[in-house]
C-alpha cells in the first residue's frame, strides 16, 4: 500500500470520528439526554476528559492534520481525476480551503490538549465576522459573498445526497448486496445533513453581513442549536444528527475501501 493511500485512509478515518462524535452528542440532545448539542470544540474537551483522553485527543489532532495534508495533495495532484479541466479550478480551491479548515481543527485540538484558552467555534466565527465588518473595505459585501458560497456548497451536498455517484472513491466489488445498500444509504443521508447545516451557516452569515451584527454568525455548533430552536426542533436536530452519524460511517467506509482513478506515481 502506497503512502498516498495510507494518507487518504487515515484522513478519512479521522474525519469520520469527528462527525460520529458531533452527531452522537447532537442525537443525545435531541433525545433529551444532553442539554444541548455540542460542536467540535466541545467534542475535543469531552474526549480529553475520558480515560487516556490526552492520547486520544493527540491522535485525533494528528489525524486532522493528516486529512488537511490529504486535501492539499488532492489540490496539487488530483489523484481521483476530478479536476482535469480548467473550469475545475474551483474544486482545487475548495480542497485548499478544506485543508485550511482541518488544519484549524487540528490546532484547536492541540490548544485544548495544552490547556490554552480556547473559545468555541461560534465565538471564532463571530470574531472573524466582526473583523471583516469593521476593518475590511466592502466587508459586508465580502461576507455576503462568503455566505452565498457556503450556501452553494450546502446545495452541492444536498444534490450529492440525491444524485452523486458515491462509489467514485471506493471499491464495492466483492461486497454483499446489503453492505452496498448500507453504503449508499449512509452516504446519501450524510450528504443531505451536511447540506442542511452548511446552508444554515451560510444564511446566518448573510444575515450578519446585511444587519451589521456579527453575533448572527454561526459555526456547526450554533447551526445545530438553531435547528433545535425551530418548530419541531428535536425532530430536526434528530434527523440532522442521524445524518452526521451516517456521514461518519460513510467516511469510515471510504477509509476502508479507498481507491484511486489515476496512478499518482508515489508508490
Amino acid at each position: 500500500m502506497s503512502w498516498v493511500t495510507r494518507l487518504a485512509r487515515a484522513g478519512n478515518a479521522s474525519k469520520a470520528i469527528v462527525y460520529l462524535l458531533v452527531g452522537g452528542f447532537a442525537l443525545a440532545a435531541a433525545l433529551g439526554i444532553e442539554r444541548r448539542p455540542t460542536g467540535t470544540t466541545g467534542v475535543f474537551r469531552t474526549v480529553l476528559k475520558q480515560p487516556f483522553g490526552a492520547v486520544a485527543l493527540m491522535l485525533l489532532a494528528g489525524g486532522l492534520f493528516v486529512h488537511a495534508l490529504w486535501e492539499l495533495f488532492r489540490a496539487l495532484r488530483d489523484p481521483d481525476n476530478e479536476a482535469s479541466q480548467p473550469r475545475d479550478v474551483f474544486k482545487r480551491l475548495g480542497w485548499i480551503v478544506a485543508a485550511a479548515g482541518y488544519t484549524s481543527l487540528g490546532c484547536s485540538a492541540l490548544r485544548i490538549l495544552g490547556g490554552w484558552p480556547m473559545h468555541g467555534e461560534d465565538a471564532a466565527a463571530r470574531n472573524w465576522t466582526r473583523l471583516l465588518l469593521l476593518t475590511v473595505p466592502l466587508g459586508p459585501w465580502l461576507l455576503t459573498a462568503i455566505g452565498v458560497g457556503i450556501i452553494v456548497t450546502g446545495s452541492v451536498f444536498l444534490r450529492k445526497g440525491w444524485t452523486a455517484d458515491l462509489d467514485h472513491y471506493v471499491d464495492l466489488s466483492g461486497l454483499s448486496p446489503w453492505v452496498r445498500v448500507s453504503f449508499y444509504v449512509v452516504g446519501r443521508l450524510g450528504m443531505v445533513a451536511r447540506g442542511v447545516v452548511w446552508s444554515v451557516i451560510g444564511a446566518c452569515l448573510i444575515v450578519a453581513a446585511t444587519t451589521g451584527n456579527p453575533n448572527q454568525a454561526l459555526a456547526i455548533h450554533g447551526a445545530l442549536i438553531a435547528l433545535a430552536r425551530q418548530s419541531y426542533g428535536p425532530w430536526l436536530l434528530g434527523m440532522v444528527s442521524v445524518g452526521f452519524i451516517a456521514y461518519g460511517l460513510y467516511e469510515l467506509f471510504v477509509a476502508w475501501r479507498r481507491r484511486f482513478h489515476v496512478d499518482v506515481g508515489l508508490g
